[in-house]
C-alpha cells in the first residue's frame, strides 16, 4: 500500500493539511506580516478543513446500529449489546461444558454414526453403525447460538462443526456437530434399538457416543468467554477484526440466552 506524499514539502506519513514545516513557515510570515495572503489563504484553509471535519462528523452514520453522529468505535449501543452478549456466552458455556461432560463427549470419546456400506454378498448397500473416534473440537464455535441456531455460522469460512471423528474401520476423518441435548435421548434409544436388530437407523448423521471420554477439557478461558470466542469477534469485531456485514452483528442478536440476560438486568436495575 502506497503512503500518502504531502504536497508541501513532499515528505510521507502525512498530509499538507498537517505539514509541520508549512505551519512552521507559515507562523514566521504571521509574525512579519499578519495580512499577508499567504497567512490568509492558510488560515482560511484550515478553518474550510475544520467545518468539513466538523460536518462529515456529524453525518456520519455507524455500520453497527446506523445511528449517524458517531462510528463503530465509539457506539453505546455496540458495547451494550456486546456485554450482554459476553455475559450470555459464559453462562450459556456453562451449560454446554456440563452436557458434554454429563454425556461424556471429549477427545477421546467412542461415538457411532450411520454409514452406507457395501455388502458384496448382497451386491448392494446397507446401512451400518459406524465406530467412530472423536479426536479433536473446535471450541469456538460452541457459544450462546450454538444449539439455538441449530449450527454454526455458515456464512464465516473460519467456522466448521466441532467434532471431528475418524471412522475406526477405514480411517476416514470427517467433521460433524454437536448434538442437541433435546435431541440425545432419543438417539441414544435409536443406537440401542440398532445395535440389538444389526441395523442402522436413517438419518443418524450426527454422532452419538457409546463409550465416555475420561475427561472433557476445554481450552483456558473458554467458560468466562476470554479466549475462543470466534462468534462474538464475528458480530462485533474483536481487536484487528473486522465483522462480516451489518446483518451478522446486528439482526443476529436475537437470541434467547441474550435475550434473557437483558431481561434479567432490566428487572434488576
Amino acid at each position: 500500500m502506497a503512503r500518502r506524499t504531502c504536497g508541501y514539502c513532499g515528505d510521507t506519513g502525512h498530509n499538507r493539511s498537517t505539514c509541520p514545516q508549512e505551519k512552521a513557515s507559515i507562523e514566521k510570515t504571521r509574525e512579519r506580516d499578519p495580512d499577508n495572503y499567504r497567512v490568509r489563504w492558510y488560515d482560511s484553509a484550515q478553518a474550510a478543513r475544520k467545518e468539513s471535519r466538523k460536518y462529515a462528523a456529524a453525518n456520519r452514520s455507524c455500520s453497527y446500529c446506523s445511528q449517524s453522529g458517531h462510528n463503530r468505535r465509539s457506539c453505546s449501543t455496540l458495547k451494550q449489546d456486546k456485554h450482554y452478549a459476553v455475559i450470555a456466552n459464559a453462562e450459556e458455556r456453562v451449560k454446554i461444558l456440563d452436557y458434554m461432560r454429563t454425556e461424556g463427549i471429549g477427545v477421546g470419546a467412542l461415538m457411532v454414526l450411520s454409514s452406507r456400506v457395501y455388502n458384496e454378498e448382497e451386491g448392494s448397500y446397507e446401512r451400518k453403525l459406524q465406530p467412530h473416534l472423536l479426536r479433536k473440537i473446535n471450541w469456538q464455535v460452541l457459544d450462546f447460538a450454538y444449539f439455538e441456531t441449530g449450527l454454526n455460522d455458515r456464512e464465516h469460512q473460519a467456522n466448521t462443526e466441532p467434532l471431528e471423528v475418524v471412522n475406526l474401520k477405514t480411517g476416514e476423518v470427517s467433521k460433524h456437530n454437536l448434538l442437541a441435548p433435546s435431541q440425545i435421548e432419543r438417539r441414544k434409544r435409536e443406537v440401542k434399538e440398532a445395535l440389538e436388530k444389526g441395523e442402522a437407523p436413517w438419518g443418524l448423521y450426527t454422532p452419538v457416543p457409546v463409550s465416555n471420554a475420561e475427561t472433557v477439557t476445554p481450552p483456558q478461558g473458554w467458560l468466562e468467554s476470554r479466549s475462543d470466542t470466534h462468534l462474538l469477534d464475528l458480530r462485533f469485531g474483536g481487536k484487528g477484526k473486522k465483522a462480516t456485514t451489518k446483518y451478522d452483528v446486528r439482526n443476529r442478536m436475537e437470541f434467547a440466552a441474550v435475550d434473557e440476560v437483558i431481561e434479567r438486568y432490566k428487572k434488576e436495575s
